[in-house]
């Protein structure tokens, strides 16, 4: 039998389903490593003409849309905003047009990974936006890594704890020691010196710090890892878990409180003052620090509690008028 013969008895021998024709094409994926190697080498020529189309657009100064499925996050390159940055950001992003566009780098498996902007994308998804404006940026895995890092310690609002967790990732990348790691920001030793101070933190306390990186600065981290390191780790923790609960609580009265001798501490721990009604408890008093707490109990409700408050205040307003 020739060749063609076999061919044509191949082609007779090939059924389609019934109902093939009438509904929609149905995408096969490739089961054998060769197809499946050719359509990774598909998907690697279409992402090839994206970056050529990318380079194109630049060279020409101009920018793309890009929809926001295509975009894709690098753990760590993201820069933390609290609750009310972010909050204003979507509001400035529903009311105004984006002045500033994202850069993203095209990758081989299709789509872009984000290198600056994932805030504004975020803001975007929440805005129920489908497209972004974006430039480009191909070039090596380092130059990246540092563009997406000096994107973000320029920024004059980012808190010392991200700006520390910035040369840290870097350090670790890099292998380059603080002295060199300030000769590439082109600023002083010092001031890496002092955001490294982080490291030297007790993991709780670093642990308010990822929720709340705005509480601590790098010259008051200094200090408290001073005190860490001198035998008060757990007045350094006390310390940021107040400056993370109440916004009244200032870097400074942290600082003292962390750096107290163990005599200090002791008398700071004095057992609770218990006032009773008859056999009950009626409340504790304690002293943590230069604050006194007090713990009604469970039989005070909010607005007894809320009362015994003013009084508190009376009291107070008029010892001090007193002296």
């Amino acid at each position: 039998m020739s060749l063609t013969s076999r061919q044509a008895e191949k082609a007779r021998s090939i059924t389609l389903d019934d109902d093939q024709g009438t509904g929609p094409v149905q995408v096969r994926v490739p089961r054998t490593a060769p197809g499946q190697l050719m359509d990774l080498q598909g998907k690697y020529a279409t992402a090839k003409d994206r970056i050529k189309e990318l380079e194109t657009l630049l060279a020409q100064g101009r920018s793309l849309e890009i929809p926001l499925e295509e975009l894709h996050t690098v753990p760590g390159r993201r820069r933390k905003l609290s609750e009310e940055q972010f909050s204003e950001l979507v509001e400035n992003l529903r009311n105004n047009p984006l002045v500033q566009a994202i850069t993203v780098r095209p990758r081989v498996e299709g789509g872009f990974e984000i290198i600056s902007g994932h805030n504004r994308v975020e803001a975007y998804r929440i805005l129920g936006r489908s497209t972004i404006t974006a430039v480009g940026l191909e070039t090596n895995d380092d130059l990246v890594e540092l563009s997406a890092f000096y994107a973000n310690l320029l920024q004059p609002s980012l808190p010392d704890y991200e700006k520390y967790l910035g040369f840290k990732r870097r350090q670790l990348q890099t292998g380059k020691s603080q002295a060199d790691l300030a000769s590439e920001a082109g600023v002083p030793a010092t001031t890496v010196s002092d955001l490294f101070s982080f490291d030297r933190l007790p993991a709780e306390a670093l642990a308010h710090l990822e929720a709340k990186p705005h509480i601590l600065g790098s010259k008051a981290a200094t200090k408290l890892a001073q005190a860490a390191e001198s035998g008060n780790g757990e007045l350094v923790i006390e310390a940021v878990q107040m400056l993370a609960k109440d916004s009244r609580y200032t870097q400074a009265q942290a600082v003292a409180h962390a750096s107290r001798s163990k005599a200090q501490s002791t008398v700071s721990r004095l057992q609770p003052r218990i006032v009773k009604t008859g056999k009950q408890t009626f409340c504790k008093i304690q002293t943590r620090g230069n604050r006194v707490v007090i713990d009604f109990a469970s039989s005070v409700g909010e607005e007894e509690a809320a009362d015994w408050a003013k009084e508190f205040e009376q009291y107070v307003r008029g010892k001090i008028k007193g002296g």
